[in-house]
């Protein structure tokens, strides 16, 4: 009788810890937690820098890029994969959940440490919104070095919650090692998160499939199909809450165009391709419920275009590429082939991103 009673020891201690793991990253709103391990991954491959790495591109972006249900159908691993196959080179990632024109501003030159022949900048519109900017990764501030300092005081700081003196506390925190701790702690939220979720997917796959269960499961799908326009959406007020700013019409000194006009500028050495892309939105809902209006939009895209033509960048318009179904969630990151019976979206952006790299390169050489 002790086996079977160390067994469920083990099993409640192991839930009770995933339990406390997950209430702690929830109460310090850890955006990794949902993405997976594949955005710090990203992140610790991107603050070492190999020697015997081989010079390649370099890739800025955020959850949309990732898929933490199948990571190898992601837009960052296809374009990842492609970098490698058809060019024999690396793709260096600065992609996590929650990052943005501010926060890859701050990462720069890091990723410039890797040097990179190329670079691609996924443009979520959402980063230009003010809630969004409210919820900003300003512990990434630390990685901005003391020389650039008097670049980075005169950006708007202080619509991303920063001050000039948060900078130098977040660079002084990274000099003594206490950002490394922090992602080590949000690592180990990651690994309790999906290890609860790999037993609840077991579970539910063994038990739900059992003669008897399984008509049960056939309706819950159906249920979910059947509602997933309804819940699965944003509601006309969530679309002002994150895509107000964009759907609006940007104006020219709107503050993610002074942060995308800053890293463009690092970025510009007159000679590597920059290729800046706008990701997909959903369209096609947000003409449904009345919130999209293709002049305003058109003002935002031709403010964004101004900011790369003076960067010397090209700029890839994708907003409108997918259908409704191509998109998992209200927040339109992309759904997968085997999601709702969905085309899958990121096959679709990654190949017409790779084709307009590959314009570039052609171009240069």
């Amino acid at each position: 009788m002790r086996v079977p009673a160390l067994l469920i020891a083990a099993v409640v201690g192991c839930a009770a810890t995933t339990w406390l793991m997950m209430a702690i990253a929830n109460r310090t709103d850890v955006p990794y937690v949902q993405a997976g391990l594949d955005g710090i991954e990203a992140l610790d491959a991107l603050m070492t820098r190999s020697e015997t790495s081989r010079a390649g591109f370099a890739l800025f972006g955020d959850s949309l890029l990732l898929d933490s249900r199948t990571p190898d159908t992601g837009v960052a691993t296809r374009l990842s994969r492609w970098a490698d196959e058809q060019h024999s080179a690396t793709l260096v990632q600065a992609v996590a959940p929650g990052l943005s024109v501010a926060t890859h501003y701050f990462l720069v030159d890091q990723v410039l440490r890797h040097e990179p022949r190329a670079v691609i900048v996924a443009l979520n519109l959402r980063s230009f919104s003010g809630r969004w900017q409210a919820l900003e990764r300003v512990e990434f501030a630390g990685w901005v070095e003391a020389r650039r300092w008097p670049e980075a005081f005169g950006l708007p700081l202080a619509g991303i919650g920063l001050s000039a003196d948060q900078i130098i506390f977040q660079r002084w925190l990274v000099s003594a090692g206490g950002l490394d701790a922090w992602h080590w702690l949000q690592r180990e939220q990651v690994r309790f998160a999906h290890a609860y979720w790999q037993m609840e997917y077991a579970l539910r796959t063994h038990l739900l499939s059992e003669p008897g269960m399984a008509f049960f499961q056939r309706w819950k799908t159906a249920r979910l199909r059947a509602e997933k326009t309804v819940s699965n959406r944003a509601t006309p007020q969530a679309v002002r809450i994150y895509l107000g700013a964009a759907l609006d019409g940007l104006s020219p000194n709107a503050p993610g165009l002074e942060f995308l006009d800053a890293l463009l500028g690092r970025l510009n050495d007159g000679e590597k391709p920059i290729l800046v892309y706008v990701s997909p939105i959903n369209v096609e809902h947000l003409r449904a419920i009345g919130s999209y209006d293709p002049d305003s939009m058109q003002r935002t895209l031709d403010e964004i275009r101004n900011v790369c033509d003076r960067q010397r960048a090209t700029l890839l318009d994708l907003h409108a590429l997918l259908p409704d179904s191509a998109f998992a969630d209200h927040l339109d990151h992309l759904a997968q082939a085997d999601h709702w019976d969905s085309p899958e979206g990121s096959s679709k952006v990654a190949t017409r991103v790779e084709r307009a790299l590959e314009a570039l390169l052609k171009a240069q050489t």
